[in-house]
């Protein structure tokens, strides 16, 4: 356990873990998908629906808000 979450497996480094959870991916469910219903839960006024792409979640967020860019 990590945080009260129970952990299913985690590299030798402890940089990454993977947690035990009611949710599944798939290619329409994607971590995308996921921080679109974050931000919709947390009241942007984001629609999570139909965001499965990076792109699709920019777009989204960028209508509700100011985009910060690191220029590279």
């Amino acid at each position: 356990k990590k945080d009260g979450a129970v952990i299913r497996e985690s590299a030798e480094t402890d940089r990454v873990s993977y947690y035990t959870s009611i949710h599944t991916y798939n290619m329409f469910n994607t971590c995308n998908t996921w921080a679109a219903g974050a931000l919709e839960a947390a009241g942007t006024g984001v629609d999570s629906g139909g965001i499965v792409l990076a792109s699709q979640l920019y777009t989204e967020a960028k209508k509700k808000g100011t985009v910060i860019k690191k220029d590279e």
